[in-house]
């Protein structure tokens, strides 16, 4: 064997020595690690095991687990966590009772002073119970303490009174609480299944409020404070025209044309003058005024035209316009005639009055006898006030007026 092929067969060797290297590491190796997981897996078994929680007591009690090396703390949480109380994130559960949702959540009405608006909410039961509750209303800019106070009332006569009578009989009750008569919530009761919802209407009557804001509230209340949801109102004034009737003057003989006895009451058989004054105590001009005058249930005749336009009327100014009427000779020998003034502006808006043709001193409203001269003292015979004087007298005229 030459020199050449001893490092050959040199090399060969080594090459076959690493196979076998390679060999044993990559097959016999593997098979002694995987009995290791084996081994850990039944050890960490153990572990737990002696690890293993005992039953829980009291849910905020502070249980100790020992651990390999030290104690460690755990804290068991409640399964039901108050409201306001716990970690960020928890669950709050809802109370077993109605509770109220309002849509919108502040109501907002405009309204022009003198005129009524109508708006809509609507409240919807979010809670797990049926809800009965009732509508109640607080004071115009009531304070809060005020209204919390009131709150208060409510629920303690509530829980005096609705576990024996029910809900219908509570609204006979509810004029103890009436509020603010300006708001007019309908229904003032209702009872809404969980999930169900329903829609309510509020009135604003603006007859007696002036040119401002006004905040008052709604108070949703059901049988507890958890059915309680207090719904804010806005109310927004606008300025307007409002026109009433301040007095009347009736010439049935002084003046041109008019034909009378002079008693300042429209007789049988007379032509009367009727001067009718207005004034309009809003804080917004009237435009285009009409004025028109038709007789009620007496049979009167307006002569000439029955209809006055008057181009515009300041705020909390007054005018006046005149009216001729006949009154037939076969009308009511004690009752004068009554009439009706209706007024309207350019935007719609009516007034409406009604009146007898007499002067209010001289005659009795609504039915009452004539009195010439002076008002004598008067005693009540039925429904009339009549002097002592004439009291036998007008009744024997009424009688036979009625075919009596």
């Amino acid at each position: 064997m030459n020199k050449q092929n001893f490092k050959r067969l040199r090399f060969t060797g080594l090459i076959l020595f690493i196979l076998a290297a390679l060999f044993i590491f990559y097959y016999f190796l593997p098979k002694k690690v995987s009995k290791i997981p084996k081994e850990i897996t039944r050890t960490e078994k153990v572990l737990l095991q002696e690890k293993a929680p005992q039953p829980e007591t009291t849910p905020s009690t502070t249980q100790m687990v020992e651990g390999e090396h030290e104690k460690e703390e755990v804290f068991a949480v409640p399964e039901e966590i108050p409201q306001g109380q716990g970690e960020a994130g928890a669950k709050e559960k809802k109370p077993d009772a109605a509770h109220f949702i309002a849509h919108p959540k502040e109501i907002k009405v405009q309204v022009d002073e003198g005129e009524r608006a109508q708006t809509e909410f609507r409240l919807f039961n979010d809670g797990t119970k049926t809800g009965s509750l009732n509508v109640y209303k607080t004071d115009l800019d009531e304070s809060s303490a005020q209204t919390e106070e009131r709150v208060e009332q409510l629920i303690n006569y509530k829980k005096g009174i609705l576990g024996q009578q029910g809900v219908k009989q509570d609204l006979g009750k509810a004029a103890l609480f009436s509020g603010t008569p300006c708001l007019i919530p309908y229904p003032m009761s209702a009872s809404l299944e969980p999930q169900e919802a329903r829609a309510f209407t509020l009135t604003v009557d603006a007859a007696d409020l002036e040119e401002k804001e006004y905040r008052t509230n709604l108070i949703i209340l059901g049988l507890s404070k958890e059915e309680l949801l207090i719904l804010p109102v806005i109310i927004e004034v606008r300025p307007a025209p409002k026109i009433q009737l301040s007095k009347i003057v009736v010439d049935d003989g002084i003046s041109a044309g008019a034909k009378g006895n002079a008693n300042h009451v429209a007789n049988p058989g007379e032509i009367v003058a009727l001067d009718v004054y207005l004034e309009n105590i809003g804080n917004a001009p009237a435009e285009d005024v009409t004025l028109e005058l038709s007789p009620d249930a007496a049979p009167v005749m307006i002569l000439g035209n029955n209809k006055i336009t008057i181009p515009y009327v300041e705020p909390k100014s007054q005018f006046s316009e005149r009216f001729l009427i006949e009154v037939p000779a076969d009308s009511h020998p004690v009752i004068p005639p009554n009439v009706i003034l209706t007024i309207t502006d350019r935007d719609g808006r009516t007034w409406t009055e009604n009146f007898y043709v007499g002067d209010p001193d001289k005659i009795q409203y609504p039915m009452g006898a004539l009195i010439k001269d002076k008002k004598p003292e008067k005693k009540m015979r039925g429904n009339f006030v009549l002097p002592d004087a004439e009291r036998q007298e007008t009744q024997d005229e009424l009688d036979n007026a009625s075919g009596n």
